[in-house]
């Protein structure tokens, strides 16, 4: 458990995931942490990091979660978009009855306390019940760590940021002169990293795990817009923008649509989801 006023011991969930093996490797490099990997019986755990413990769970056998997460001082949990919709929950729950004292939820991308976006977005209100939860339990805080969305991931989605690279064209979200907060998957690993190496509490009332708990807080490596992204793009690639037309999207006047493209618990493809909670975004 947590020695002195520090946190050391940290599980994760998704430690081989795009975002996951940034965080792991800036917490191997911050030399501060013994790291566990919760992983699915029969995975290989070839991917993980040499120092990381990997921990095999059974996601259907409470026990089993239990006892990966007992001892731990904190919970990062990063879960792919199509995970079971309990999924969260149970992980949740277990550390509740582990005594893990601190979690990072799978709130990474939207600010998850935005009311009008969660209204928009099941996904999000899925964030809502995840807080809800661990606060009615009572045996865990949670800081939720709003990045933006991932830029490598998102630039290379057509349903993301608009660029469809195959075809050579880009979907322009209002006049692609909105400015949306981003982060790099570097920057997420460090941000996390830097987060759980404050203090537990700090007498002086400076940053600390206490001061962030049971809140929601932000990060980013920059603003930028997708007229600012295609300029990028174009140099980047060398390509002539008369080979790349912009195509405007009518999504602006189109709330219905991005209410339909919803998350998988309610029959939308992942594509869907992409597109709603990028359209969602662009447009505030």
């Amino acid at each position: 458990m947590a020695e002195h006023n520090h946190v050391s011991k940290v599980a994760i969930v998704g430690a081989g995931g795009n975002s996951g093996n940034y965080i792991v490797q800036s917490l191997l490099a911050a030399k501060n942490f013994t790291i566990s990997a919760l992983t699915r019986p029969g995975k290989s755990t070839t991917s993980l990091p040499e120092g990381v413990i990997a921990k095999p769970v059974d996601y259907d056998v409470f026990s089993t979660l239990v006892d990966a997460l007992r001892g731990q001082d904190v919970l990062v949990i990063t879960l792919n978009v199509m995970a079971p919709p309990d999924t969260q929950e149970k992980l949740v729950r277990a550390a509740g009855e582990a005594g893990v004292k601190w979690i990072l939820p799978n709130a990474w991308a939207i600010d998850g306390t935005n009311e009008p976006i969660a209204h928009d977005l099941p996904l999000m209100a899925a964030q809502t019940k995840v807080r809800g939860l661990i606060t009615e339990i009572g045996k865990s805080s949670y800081i939720a760590l709003s990045t933006g969305f991932w830029y490598e991931w998102s630039l290379a989605i057509h349903d993301a940021f608009g660029f469809d690279f195959a075809n050579k064209k880009v979907t322009l979200f209002d006049d692609g002169n909105s400015k949306i907060p981003i982060s790099t998957w570097p920057h997420v690993g460090r941000a996390v990293a830097s987060l759980l190496s404050l203090p537990i509490s700090d007498p002086a009332k400076g940053p600390s795990l206490e001061k962030y708990r049971n809140s929601q807080e932000f990060v980013h490596s920059f603003h930028a817009n997708q007229n600012v992204m295609f300029e990028s793009v174009l140099r980047v690639t060398g390509t002539n923008p008369r080979s790349g037309p912009a195509r405007p999207n009518p999504a602006p006047s189109d709330s219905g649509r991005t209410r339909r493209c919803l998350a998988p618990q309610t029959g939308g493809h992942w594509a869907d989801a992409v597109l709603a909670l990028d359209v969602r975004r662009w447009l505030g």
